[in-house]
């Protein structure tokens, strides 16, 4: 699951390097120093920075980080400390690859349509050589227009239902 912001204020030395009293390399260790050097100049001209993405820390190992850095500078002085506002999504990042290789690598055509506005979002290579149509041109249409011989929606079911209906191994 996804953890509760997590935040902090990084107290920072006379050097830009230095935290905690110690080099920064080691309390990141030197891969993530090395990316965050130009971050850290960022930080010390007075701008927030905010970005996401896979982190590898030499304890926790491999994590799927997002956060924001806004450094603190009181009465416009020099920066002072970093505050710290972070999210974990590795184990969110990790379901999504996992359900994007069921959903790229089935051998039934599948197809990935908005609920509201039945506009088809995403198909994989079963359904393109299935239906014949190019990715392109799946983008312009909606499920209903790729069913135009039906009047209902066969994976939509009853209105009342919480659940939709769905076929599987049928050209929808």
């Amino acid at each position: 699951p996804v953890t509760g912001v997590e935040a902090g204020a990084l107290p920072l030395c006379p050097a830009p390097e230095q935290a905690l009293g110690r080099h920064v390399s080691e309390l990141l260790g030197t891969a993530i120093y090395e990316r965050f050097l130009p971050v850290a100049e960022q930080l010390f001209r007075g701008e927030s920075v905010r970005w996401e993405g896979w982190v590898d820390y030499p304890k926790q190992g491999r994590r799927y980080m997002q956060e924001h850095l806004l450094p603190y500078a009181p009465g416009g002085g020099a920066v002072r400390a970093v505050m710290a506002f972070g999210r974990e999504f590795t184990e969110l990042k990790q379901r999504e690859a996992s359900f994007r290789l069921l959903f790229d690598s089935n051998p039934v055509p599948m197809i990935v349509c908005g609920q509201d506005d039945e506009r088809i979002l995403s198909v994989h290579d079963a359904a393109v050589v299935h239906y014949g149509h190019t990715r392109p041109a799946f983008e312009k249409l909606t499920i209903r227009r790729l069913q135009a011989t039906e009047s209902a929606l066969q994976w939509a079911g009853h209105p009342s239902t919480p659940e939709p209906a769905g076929r599987t191994g049928e050209r929808v």
